[in-house]
């Protein structure tokens, strides 16, 4: 189906079936929820915003990453209800989209300044800055702290330049897949659960 997660149908199918059960009626809320959040995250196109100009294709790049990560929020809510233990929540690894997104300095200059972000995620951000780890989800968090809080603007962290861009656009087509493979276990633990 247009934008739903891979194993959609086969979740509703599901969900039919199921629909009679109590206990599965929070799991199908859940469900749904995500289906819907994961949705939105990846069909979303851009901003309609008037009189701002370019920094409109940075804001573009923001909500990207905002609505993939607030997805996989949603995919762990659903996951950690369905008491999924093979996925690790806070780890997406990825060596190439690390050091593409490392390449944006100003990005982690800005993120270890924040007042949005708790030092445990700081130091998780120091240390990916200097390459001791390439989990992107410390990246993925900190945007979505900073933009959700109202903080984050797009020239702020140097996203006029297309690389930057294309380094948070690829952040949040990694994330939305993760998601995507979360809501499959899930799918797959429905029938168990």
């Amino acid at each position: 189906m247009n934008g739903y997660p891979t194993e959609y149908e086969r979740f509703e199918e599901l969900a039919r079936k199921f629909k009679i059960k109590s206990k599965q009626q929070k799991t199908i809320e859940l469900m749904s929820r995500f289906a819907n959040r994961y949705r939105l995250a990846k069909n979303l196109e851009g901003l309609c915003v008037r009189d701002i100009g370019k920094t409109l294709l940075g804001y573009n790049s923001l909500a990207k990453a905002f609505f993939a990560h607030t997805t996989r929020e949603a995919a762990e809510t659903t996951g950690r209800h369905l008491k999924l233990a093979t996925v690790d929540w806070e780890v997406i690894v990825d060596a190439r989209l690390a050091r593409d997104l490392r390449l944006n300095t100003k990005m982690f200059e800005y993120f270890i300044s924040s007042t949005s972000i708790r030092e445990v995620l700081k130091h998780e951000l120091q240390e990916f800055g200097k390459g001791k780890h390439d989990n992107v989800w410390s990246v993925s968090y900190a945007v979505r702290n900073c933009f959700a809080h109202g903080e984050l603007t797009a020239s702020t962290i140097y996203l006029g330049k297309k690389k930057n861009r294309d380094a948070l656009d690829d952040l949040a087509s990694k994330v939305l897949q993760s998601s995507d493979d979360i809501f499959s276990k899930c799918v797959g633990r429905m029938v168990t659960y």
